[in-house]
């Protein structure tokens, strides 16, 4: 079917296109380090390329991933095109430009090659097995002066010049396999858009797909199905061509989520849907497009999912509202509502429409029954927290925090279970009181407002929670109840308000204490603070090797947070961008460097590697360094298959060879090697 280019370009898109500002530039996805001109070209030059665009690769017409698609930490900002398992697929300058900037990374992009066209737009080729040899010879003059694999240059000599068709590189699996080539175009101020709005076309005609719907509890009285957790249904498919969730039964504000996905010609690959409708009674209460954003607000894909669904489950259901704090040029609806349902009582029919770029559509039947909130209210009571050192009731533990619901101003408990737990934490005492809150029973959950900083601490053993609400717009700290450790807000760090609590413990298996940050299942704008000293404070020599570690809640192993020792302060802090639990923990292994390999690669030239590795911390392979008979190399690190590559454009491999490795840990524990390979 033949693209689909809208005859009239909406006015969100336009300023979507222009008016945003560039943001500082991350070596992985999420960049824009050149700064394009001020002046934007015009619509015909953002969507038709003067002359139009050229598939940019000999591999296909077809691709693995769309437009707006769902990443783990942003939304996918490009076309991925399927190169079928294989590397070495002629990559094409899509139109006329110069080379702007190129870079190699271990992950995220690796090999990257950015254009700039004559309108001042952008187009950007990833993941490249090579480049062509003048962009090659630049690459390896600049990485030979410190011998650094990683590189991330801003070509301000305008001299490198491509015309349409010419090749510029090769397709490969780097930074991020498997192998396929991404394809991003850009406008001058490095914002992302559809290459579909262009001349660029893939072959479908098949219509998107239901995966499940999710409904939401939003307000402190609010349930659905009877319970304040998120609550998923399966469609089922019905005669009339049309899923159908059923009927789903309510009370107070509710959300609506969709886990939706698109279909194409000839191929398996799942893509983002392009549109997204919700409507009651005929009236549109929510419409999402994607067809560009800012990186500035690529980490509002948190808000734009359902967070705690994509963490634990991956699965990616899009909000069918606009959640405080989303700022995505996605959304625009008939009324000037956002999409949150606060229906009366009675049953309502709510219709979902999915579509695709090229007009194939999906409609969702649901029914919500709303029932009438029942609460008892307790406004401005003189209900507090209070633990017990009492042995039939001990003190709040993480498993039963990890059962505790949080949103901006209110916290919701179960009281479900056979024994009085949480309600013991609720009594008329006059201990520690909560001023200017109230507390509701709303089915068999507790309901409580969290208003400035509050404490849930059990006087004799001095255990126990500390409760926050902290505001975006403003830096705010949480210290620990017990221990004189903390986390730091900064003003950008969260999305919108949102209660949060601190507890510091120690384990068995990690003495020194071990910071739990609720709720787990939130996610954050940017990165927040955690700090702490150790009990014993270490020497001068050890005081490097300690630092931060996350605990996943799957039990893998604990991941390295890069960590400060903050002198005057006698403690150690970290940035972390997600809550969860952390602990201080020492490495002072070295790493291991094993398995030297001499072999031949498919073009015909050599390739020597090692194996290495690490304990806990991880290797440090910027900080690596590598020789081959003396001659000092370019350490090229394989993350995948953690393998340390000597690369030299002149080296002369000899008969009998020497190779020479030096690489540190995180944390600066350092190990050297040397093995002798023949040939």
């Amino acid at each position: 079917m033949p693209y689909r280019l809208p005859s009239i370009i909406p006015l969100f898109l336009l300023l979507a296109l222009t008016g945003l500002q560039p943001v500082r530039a991350q070596p992985d996805s999420v960049d824009s380090a050149m700064v394009g001109s001020s002046e934007e070209p015009s619509e015909r030059a953002i969507f038709n390329g003067g002359g139009g665009y050229l598939w940019p690769t000999n591999a296909s017409r077809y691709a693995s991933s769309s437009f707006g698609e769902t990443r783990s930490a942003h939304f996918h900002a490009a076309l991925d095109i399927k190169t079928w398992g294989r590397k070495g697929y002629k990559v094409f300058a899509t139109r006329d430009g110069v080379l702007a900037r190129v870079g190699v990374w271990a992950k995220g992009y690796g090999n990257v090659v950015y254009l700039r066209h004559p309108d001042g737009t952008y187009s950007v080729y990833a993941h490249l097995e090579d480049f062509v040899p003048r962009i090659r010879e630049l690459v390896d003059s600049l990485r030979l002066r410190d011998y650094s694999f990683e590189l991330n240059h801003v070509v301000k000599n305008k001299t490198i010049r491509f015309e349409r068709g010419d090749v510029i590189g090769y397709s490969g699996a780097s930074g991020v396999g498997p192998p396929h080539l991404h394809f991003e175009l850009r406008t001058a101020r490095n914002h992302p858009f559809n290459p579909l709005l262009t001349n660029l076309s893939i072959p479908d005609n098949r219509a998107p797909r239901f995966d499940g719907l999710a409904i939401e509890p939003l307000g402190p009285g609010s349930l659905v199905e009877g319970s304040k957790q998120i609550h998923t249904v399966p469609p089922r498919f019905n005669e009339s061509g049309h899923y159908d969730f059923g009927t789903v039964k309510a009370q107070g504000k509710v959300g609506l989520a969709v886990n939706v996905f698109d279909l194409a010609d000839r191929v398996s690959n799942a893509y983002a849907v392009y549109e997204l409708n919700l409507e009651h009674e005929g009236d549109t209460l929510f419409h999402s497009r994607i067809d560009s954003f800012s990186y500035r607000q690529s980490r509002q894909l948190f808000i734009d999912r359902i967070y705690p669904l994509l963490k634990s489950t991956r699965q990616g259901y899009q909000r069918l509202y606009l959640a405080d704090g989303n700022t995505l040029p996605f959304y625009r609806h008939k009324k000037a509502i956002d999409g949150k349902l606060d229906l009366p009582s009675g049953s309502h029919d709510l219709t979902i429409t999915a579509e695709d770029f090229y007009g194939n559509k999906r409609v969702a039947n649901l029914r919500l029954d709303v029932q009438p909130v029942h609460a008892d209210t307790l406004q401005n009571s003189l209900e507090h927290f209070r633990a017990s050192n009492d042995a039939n009731h001990p003190p709040l533990s993480p498993e039963e925090l990890n059962r505790w619901i949080w949103n901006e101003n209110w916290i919701a408990y179960p009281t479900d279970r056979s024994t009085p737990t949480y309600q013991r934490y609720l009594s008329d005492t006059t201990w520690n009181p909560l001023e200017n809150t109230f507390s509701m029973k709303v089915g068999s959950y507790r309901v409580i407002s969290v208003d400035e900083s509050q404490s849930i601490v059990d006087p004799s053993s001095g255990r126990g929670i500390t409760l926050h609400r902290v505001e975006p717009g403003r830096a705010q700290h949480i210290r620990a109840a017990n221990v004189a450790h903390g986390v730091a807000f900064h003003a950008i760090s969260l999305f919108d308000t949102l209660s949060v609590g601190l507890i510091a413990q120690h384990t068995p298996d990690f003495p020194q204490p071990t910071l739990h940050l609720y709720p787990k299942n939130q996610p954050l704008q940017s990165a927040v603070k955690i700090y702490g000293g150790l009990h014993h404070p270490p020497s001068e020599i050890s005081r490097v090797k300690w630092a931060y570690y996350l605990l996943p809640a799957d039990g893998d192993d604990p991941e390295y947070q890069s960590t400060d020792y903050e002198q005057n302060e006698g403690r150690y802090s970290a940035e972390v961008e997600e809550l969860g639990v952390y602990t201080l923990l020492p490495d002072t292994t070295r790493p291991t460097i094993t398995d030297p390999r001499m072999h031949r690669t498919s073009d015909g030239k050599w390739q020597l590697s090692v194996k290495v590795d690490d304990n806990l911390s991880g290797v440090d392979y910027k900080k690596a360094s590598i020789f081959l008979n003396d001659q000092r190399g370019i350490p090229r690190f394989d993350p995948e298959h953690d393998r340390l590559i000597y690369y030299h454009p002149d080296f002369d491999l000899q008969s009998r060879n020497t190779l020479r490795v030096e690489i540190p840990d995180m944390v600066g524990n350092q190990r050297k090697a040397t093995f002798m390979l023949s040939r």
